[in-house]
Order: C-alpha cells, then structure tokens, then sequence
C-alpha cells in the first residue's frame, strides 16, 4: 500500500519539478525493484558475514517520533576491506521496529 504514492498527483509534480522529463516508475515497478533489492542485499550480507573473521559488535539504538512512537534499530558494525587494502568501519541495519511501548530502562531489560 505505501508504494501507492507513486500514484498521487502531488508525488508525481514533486517528481517532475525541475525536470518534467523524468520518468516516474509505477507502484508495481517500486515494489518489484525494491523487493529484488533487498534479497540481493540480504545474500550480500549473510556472504559477508559468514567470511567475517572477527567479531561482530551489535549496536542498538531506541528513540521516540514527535508523535510518540518509540522505534529500535539493531546495527552491525564491520570492518570491510578494499580490493586496494584499505580498510573502513561500516554499519549495516540488521532491523528496524516500532516498540510496543517506551522505550525506557525498564521495559527495554
């Protein structure tokens, strides 16, 4: 239903603003691509780390909207090494969820 928006009148403007040439994808194309996307990232990362030789330290992080909704996201940090040898810290989001409730001390234990 979100890719739905693609379809609006006021999503499609904002997208030609500037550029009235550009081609905005269908609701069915979105999804499909982004969908494709994902299981190609999610092979990536489970390659990646089945060849990572360290450990891997998860970071959690909880926060609330404006409007009161309290989110966690669980993050991976790793070390990726370049074809040139070089070596750079990354993050990858494992997940992302809304919270039953807050996210305080006690409910989070």
């Amino acid at each position: 239903r979100p890719f739905l928006i693609v379809r609006d009148r006021g999503y499609q403007w904002l997208q030609k603003e500037g550029r009235p040439s550009h081609f905005v994808p269908s609701n069915v194309t979105v999804a499909r691509d982004l969908k494709r996307l994902y299981i190609a990232s999610k092979k990536q990362l489970v390659k990646d780390l089945d060849a990572y030789e360290y450990l891997v330290p998860i970071e959690l992080d909880c926060w609330s909207s404006p409007n009161h909704h309290a989110f966690m996201s669980i993050i991976a940090k790793m070390i990726r090494r370049g074809k040139d040898g070089s070596e750079e810290l990354t993050s990858v989001m494992l997940d992302f969820v809304e919270l039953p409730c807050s996210h305080s001390g006690e409910n989070m234990a």
